[in-house]
């Protein structure tokens, strides 16, 4: 009986062990993987929204983004962006999920959403990107941006 009670107690031992050794890993991956992004979209996101540059965003947006925005809806898009005006001040980004997965063709997948919150001579916004990396290359899965400042000066009206 004693034997069988001095096993139990190495396994739970072990799978202890083995779980903190776990959840060590990962806090330490989420803290260099949010890093990593953060610093990509910290250099991306301001040299597309400093005067919402069309070109500076099909440079960082992935192949899924391109083909799914025709590039007169993205001008469009940008068109409305730049109500607000050029860029004044960028806070730096937030991640605040990330994701690692296998692609088909045997790649690691890794996606980060991060928000970041910035000032334009019209207005504020919060700028909410996916970020995504693959064969070691950081590009924007989604890009958002969220101001009611922009809708008020697309309609002309103060809000």
């Amino acid at each position: 009986m004693l034997r069988v009670l001095r096993i139990v107690v190495y396994v739970v031992v072990s799978i202890t062990v083995l779980a903190g050794a776990g959840i060590a890993y990962l806090v330490h991956t989420s803290k260099v993987v949010d890093s990593d992004a953060q610093a990509y979209v910290d250099v991306a996101v301001p040299k597309i929204i400093a005067n919402w540059s069309v070109d500076a965003m099909r440079q960082e947006a992935s192949p899924d983004l391109l083909k799914s925005v025709k590039p007169d809806d993205l001008q469009n898009l940008f068109a409305l962006y730049a109500k607000l005006g050029p860029l004044v001040t960028y806070q730096n980004a937030k991640a605040s999920d990330w994701n690692v997965s296998s692609s088909l063709n045997g790649g690691k997948v890794t996606t980060v959403h991060c928000i970041a919150h910035a000032s334009f001579a019209h207005g504020e916004a919060t700028i909410d990107v996916v970020a995504r990396k693959q064969d070691d290359a950081w590009k924007i899965q989604r890009f958002n941006v969220n101001s009611a400042d922009m809708i008020a000066n697309a309609v002309g009206r103060a809000i």
